[in-house]
């Protein structure tokens, strides 16, 4: 689901919805069943509980992603 740019638009699709977890390219995350905000000290530790649960590294757990580049245009 794509919404307008702002956690507050983020927010208010994942309630609508029902969802709990959401975000932003700019790496907003919202995660609803831990904080209403896009907090970077939430994110950060559900990315260490994720990696402590699966008992593997971060490089293990990244493996398969893959990047894609961003290119932000200003247009008038």
């Amino acid at each position: 689901m794509r919404a307008k740019v702002g956690d507050r638009y983020v927010l208010e699709e994942l309630s609508a919805r029902g969802w709990h977890l959401g975000g932003e390219g700019s790496g907003h995350l919202l995660a609803l069943d831990k904080h209403t905000t896009g907090d970077g000290i939430v994110s950060a530790l559900q990315v260490l509980q994720a990696v402590r649960r699966q008992k593997a590294s971060l490089a293990e757990l990244l493996r398969d992603v893959e990047l894609f580049p961003q290119t932000l245009l200003n247009v008038r």
